[in-house]
């Protein structure tokens, strides 16, 4: 794969993770203000979770996409040097 490819989809990656972090503290934010109104939390603690699980899947993405560039650059490299 072309460096470009990864350049691009780490890029695309680190805004998921940036996204996933903001919408984690939103929704921490909302079970705080239904805890102060005693609403229930069922629904908004299922959907943190949610939040939760998806931000390790982009973080994992992210660290995979990154790894790959690395593996690229040292592979190109070693041609180079070759």
């Amino acid at each position: 794969m072309e460096r470009a490819f990864f350049v691009e989809a780490i890029a695309m990656a680190e805004r998921h993770v940036a996204q996933g972090y903001k919408h984690i503290a939103s929704q921490r934010q909302i079970i705080a203000n239904f805890k102060k109104r005693g609403i229930d939390l069922t629904l908004a603690e299922s959907l943190l979770e949610s939040f939760l699980a998806i931000q390790q899947t982009h973080e994992y993405d992210l660290r995979r996409l990154t790894n790959e560039l690395n593996k690229l650059a040292d592979s190109e490299s070693g041609i180079r040097s070759g």
